[in-house]
């Protein structure tokens, strides 16, 4: 597609004043109406011209850049990750800089990572007595990105913390996995990228439909954001205003449809029929399994030791099955998982004793990010192959509400009950009575996948104590 150099400028300028491409192509439509729409294709790549070079009218030219501008900086960065043995010379004819920046550049991402190692070496040090990270011993199986061809994750790598509290309380290590620190606020950021992310680079994403109780939309919103495609989230009507407002603020376009999840999930999947346009389901699909999996394996390589447990939440199956996976991958495949629902959510633990996957009538639990009717079939199959093996518990909305209130005077931490379900299996001693019971041989070390939440604030974590009278 071939445009004036006034069309442009007018391209170039309106992307920079909103970050939008939808709201860059409205502003074309309005100022040149005899025009053709520019694809989002050609905004990306106009604006990456124009950020590589310093002018539009020089991206036809090839200059090189006379200024140092933080996209150039950043893509040389994302270059050197791709291949850290990327030279001055190389990167100079890519990125279309002098030598001298991609020199700065490389000699300034080599010291951050110094500092850097050093830094969470202190942090994510397992054990108390030592400062020192070392690799887990099955790190030489565990990848350190995924297997597909997307390089530049939007998800950040989060912290192991051993937490002396939770420690303290039931005389185990327990370890907490801390997803909640994910820029949208969830876990879903890791496998909801990933998807957005291998849709985009194949040329099949131009529009996002997500249909989220909250953190999935949260998720999609930031990763269409940051890759300028545009978003449409369906929410349930039981969706708190405050995420709705979160995910306007991400320029994502907000529809409200359905009681539950479901039928949320039914609207978005009619709306993404348009051509070019995406459907991200919030758990139901292999990419955000595979998204999803970069966390174990990120704690086989920053735990010093191999825990007996692992905890997680489970609502629809998306978490649980990335977890799996990745405990495959890094030969945790004989640790047994404890998978926690709250009663009135409990669709795992419905198929479990149906033996089939079965449909929930209704979501009556306040852990709402828990709310699928079903879970997806192959968190079954996960079950009845036992590598790892996986206990279910269910506890009550009071379990989760009141794990959810300790954790934030432990950790200073705000999760939603979808998490705290989780946490409950520690602050309602569902560990030590598995342990008691027999179901579990040996639990002196857990890791916990704090999954984290958005639904959440103050002030809704005070309107919770009062209805549990905590």
């Amino acid at each position: 597609m071939v445009f004036s150099l006034q069309e442009r400028i007018a391209i170039v300028e309106a992307y920079l004043s909103s970050g939008s491409i939808k709201k860059t192509r409205d502003t074309f439509t309005h100022k040149f109406p005899n025009s053709k729409v520019p694809a989002c294709s050609s905004v990306q790549d106009l604006v990456r011209k124009w950020h590589t070079t310093g002018s539009v009218a020089n991206a036809k030219r090839n200059k090189p850049a006379t200024v140092r501008t933080p996209v150039v900086v950043a893509d040389i960065e994302a270059r050197i990750s791709r291949n850290p043995r990327s030279s001055a010379r190389k990167l100079s004819q890519e990125v279309n800089v002098s030598r001298t920046t991609c020199r700065r550049v490389l000699k300034s991402l080599s010291l951050s990572r110094r500092i850097q190692r050093k830094a969470m070496s202190s942090v994510i040090s397992c054990d108390g007595d030592s400062s020192k990270v070392t690799d887990h011993p099955n790190s030489s199986t565990a990848p350190n990105q995924l297997t597909s061809t997307v390089r530049d994750k939007l998800y950040i790598e989060t912290p192991v913390l051993h937490s002396f509290p939770l420690s303290d309380l039931t005389g185990m290590k327990v370890y907490l996995k801390l997803d909640n620190l994910q820029p949208p606020g969830s876990f879903k950021m890791r496998g909801i990228s990933h998807l957005i992310q291998k849709a985009a680079q194949n040329g099949t994403c131009e529009h996002v439909y997500c249909a989220s109780g909250g953190n999935a939309g949260l998720a999609a919103a930031f990763a269409s954001k940051q890759l300028g495609i545009p978003c449409t989230i369906i929410l349930p009507v039981t969706t708190p205003a405050f995420v709705a407002d979160s995910l306007k603020v991400l320029d994502a376009e907000v529809r409200v449809h359905g009681e539950v999840y479901d039928e949320a999930k039914n609207l978005a999947l009619e709306l993404s029929k348009q051509c070019g346009s995406l459907y991200v389901p919030a758990f139901e699909h292999p990419d955000i399994w595979e998204g999803h999996s970069s966390m174990i394996v990120e704690a086989a390589r920053q735990m010093q030791v191999k825990p007996d447990v692992v905890v997680v939440s489970v609502g629809g199956g998306g978490l649980l099955n990335g977890v799996i996976q990745g405990m495959r991958q890094v030969g945790w495949d004989d640790v047994p998982v404890v998978a926690m629902e709250t009663h009135g959510a409990h669709s795992f633990d419905a198929a479990i004793k149906a033996g089939e996957v079965v449909t929930l009538p209704a979501i009556t639990s306040v852990a709402k990010t828990l709310g699928a009717l079903s879970v997806t079939p192959s968190i079954l199959e996960y079950y009845k192959e036992a590598k790892p093996p996986i206990i279910n518990c269910l506890v009550t909305d009071k379990e989760a509400v009141s794990a959810c209130v300790k954790f934030s005077d432990d950790h200073r931490f705000l999760v939603e009950p979808a998490c705290g379900a989780s946490l409950a299996a520690i602050y309602s001693e569902v560990i030590l009575r598995l342990k008691e019971e027999g179901k579990l041989t040996k639990a002196s070390s857990v890791l916990v996948i704090v999954c984290g939440g958005a639904i959440v604030s103050s002030s809704v974590m005070e309107a919770w104590k009062l209805q549990y009278q905590l």
